[in-house]
């Protein structure tokens, strides 16, 4: 799975084990902590709606059934990883972390440092579903983020409207 920074040079590539749930990364590449998977094409596509997962794999599952996603490649949202979202053009952040413990503080994570800065909305995936690659039937994926566009969690800064009151 390619990594690259937001411009879309290349800047490491990871591998799944065939035999394990081991990952590897390529020996000279530059580390991912800080990066996001996929954050290039939000860019240079201009994508307005994204969805943030965990994982490459589930970020990649979303883009095959037509949702444009993002990975953080683990279970933290770094500081850097929200400047770079908040550079982006994407104005929707949907959060789609996993249905666990680890997913539940990212999603807070994410919350907390992109409130203000974009609209955000909550993706819960069906029960028995950990994450996004466990939802098969496409039916129920697009019923599942349909839902979550329901789910404003908060409102951005830019969209808030003053009213003045003149005495």
């Amino acid at each position: 799975m390619p990594w690259h920074d937001s411009s879309g040079a290349p800047i490491n590539a990871k591998w799944r084990a065939t035999w394990s749930k081991l990952f590897f990364y390529a020996r000279g590449g530059a580390p991912v902590r800080n990066m996001i998977y996929g954050i290039h094409l939000v860019y240079s596509r201009g994508i307005k709606r994204v969805i943030i997962v965990e994982s490459e794999t589930d970020a990649m599952y979303l883009w095959s059934n037509g949702y444009p996603a993002i990975a953080v490649g683990g279970s933290t949202f770094t500081d850097s990883q929200a400047e770079m979202l908040r550079m982006s053009p994407a104005q929707e952040i949907v959060i789609g972390t996993d249905n666990d413990a680890a997913g539940e503080k990212l999603r807070e994570e994410v919350a907390a440092k992109m409130r203000g800065y974009c609209e955000l909305y909550d993706v819960r995936w069906p029960e028995g579903a950990k994450d996004a690659n466990d939802v098969r039937d496409e039916v129920a994926l697009r019923r599942t983020v349909k839902a979550a566009m329901r789910r404003n969690i908060f409102t951005s800064a830019r969209n808030i409207v003053s009213t003045h009151i003149v005495i």
